[in-house]
């Protein structure tokens, strides 16, 4: 079965080179697919010493280069790297009875340098770095570092369902950077957890997040939590903010008062939302036993909305001369 063949942007010729070597294929020629390039399953990859194995009992593809695997399942927007879930921009799928992977994603993953000559239409991809250039670097920033950002998308507990994308921009505050992180660094999470306003509740909305995205393309898994960027929360550490020690977790959104929404952590029973959880952490926010149900409004963020994320684990990302 082809899978979408109709959006595929072009019908030129796509080349790709692997350390100068032209890579030949078959049958079966890349093509460009939502601004990403998809390549045959064989070819490519066995020139960067990868072994690739189609496992039709899973409908997956396995490719393992070194120390490193990665798992596809054909039309599934996740993969599996050494085990862990990370999102796809453009799945695995079927094209003319052969398998078509993203080529940048694979790449990366491996630690190669991918570029795009556009002139020529060519991926060009460099398994040890680029000789004429100076070599890349890496930076790490340590958990429990809050990254601050701005919301691009508008969000509701009224009108949003759980699994709804997002995109948030990094809040530099007119710096070039932050902590490492260019300025123009986007965040890309979902909406974990909704539920509307009702007479006995308040809005609630969740948020999670999947990875970043850096100016030059490359795209970083990120593990984190959100959390607010007022005093109570963060500690102002000589321009960079780190989380309280007291700072609570599993923040979410809840409509309550005049504001958008106030961040209460709430401590779900199975992951459920009841009246009396939403009720009880708010009446533990506000130190009384009850709240008033006249401010119940639902939870409305809009875009240019400030939030913080609290890494959970570090975030190692590469680094280039220019940027």
């Amino acid at each position: 079965m082809c899978v979408a063949c109709a959006s595929i942007a072009s019908a030129q010729r796509i080349h790709t080179t692997v350390d100068g070597t032209h890579v030949t294929y078959p049958d079966v020629e890349p093509v460009m697919m939502n601004g990403r390039v998809m390549v045959p399953l064989r070819g490519v990859f066995e020139h960067m010493g990868a072994y690739v194995e189609w496992q039709p009992e899973f409908n997956q593809v396995r490719i393992t280069n070194a120390d490193t695997v990665v798992v596809m399942r054909i039309g599934s927007d996740v993969a599996t790297v050494n085990g862990s879930v990370l999102p796809l921009d453009s799945p695995a799928m079927l094209l003319r009875g052969r398998t078509m992977v993203p080529l940048r994603f694979i790449s990366e993953t491996f630690g190669h340098d991918v570029f795009w000559n556009a002139p020529v239409r060519t991926v060009e991809i460099s398994t040890a770095g680029s000789p004429s250039s100076p070599p890349y670097g890496t930076m790490t920033i340590r958990r429990d570092t809050v990254v601050p950002f701005r919301l691009q998308t508008n969000l509701s507990s009224s009108a949003s369902r759980v699994g709804d994308r997002f995109v948030a921009t990094l809040d530099t505050d007119g710096q070039l950077e932050y902590e490492g992180l260019p300025m123009g660094t986007t965040l890309e999470g979902r909406v974990s957890t909704v539920r509307a306003k009702t007479r006995t509740a308040p809005g609630v909305i969740g948020l999670e997040f999947d990875r970043v995205r850096l100016p030059n393309g490359n795209v970083y898994a990120i593990d984190g939590s959100l959390i607010g960027l007022d005093a109570k929360s963060v500690i102002n550490d000589n321009g960079t903010l780190r989380a309280r020690q007291d700072a609570p977790d599993d923040l979410k959104y809840v409509g309550y008062g005049a504001a958008a929404g106030i961040l209460v952590a709430i401590l779900t029973d199975g992951n459920i939302l009841t009246d009396g959880l939403i009720g009880g952490a708010l009446g533990y926010l506000f130190g009384r036993t009850q709240v008033d149900s006249t401010k119940y409004n639902d939870v409305s963020l809009k875009a240019g909305t400030e939030f913080g994320v609290r890494l959970d684990e570090d975030l190692t990302f590469r680094t280039a001369p220019n940027g």
